[in-house]
């Protein structure tokens, strides 16, 4: 078995980056959409957050992606518009996403879904409408209550 030496402070400073290599994500991926005029909201845990943020800051969780709701007809746009922000796009599995560093892993990405795709069979269509979306901030989120499945 192997032992490993406990660091409180070096495992407090590894959470502390992660969290803010998320934030770093989410900001500058949600920035090069804005800059291009392209529609987009912010929808999965991201959302989740700033919803539970306004009601129970206490309650606040992290998560370790960026997910994002585009219109089909947007995708070339959003690829341009992160390419230029160091994004590099990767499909897989039929997922469109966003990787943060040429051969980074999928949970350094920002991943997208589609207007009116259903995410699982039985499963009502994500934010139907980015007319739904709320700011937060300068990024738009999609709406909880009603419109995203």
């Amino acid at each position: 078995m192997v032992e490993v030496e406990y660091d409180g402070l070096l495992s407090l400073n590894r959470m502390e980056r992660a969290v803010e290599k998320v934030r770093d994500r989410l900001l500058r991926s949600t920035a090069a959409l804005e800059a291009a005029g392209v529609p987009y909201a912010v929808i999965g845990g991201n959302a989740v957050m700033a919803w539970v943020e306004q009601v129970d800051e206490a309650a606040v969780r992290f998560t370790q992606d960026v997910d994002i709701v585009l219109r089909r007809e947007d995708l070339g746009r959003a690829t341009e518009a992160l390419a230029r922000s160091g994004f590099v796009h990767r499909q897989s599995a039929g997922i469109d996403m966003f990787l943060d560093i040429p051969g980074a892993k999928a949970r350094d990405a920002v991943r997208s879904s589609f207007l009116a795709r259903k995410s699982a069979p039985n499963t009502p269509p994500r934010c139907p409408t980015l007319r739904r979306a709320f700011p937060l901030g300068r990024i738009e989120c999609c709406r909880l209550k009603r419109s995203c499945g």
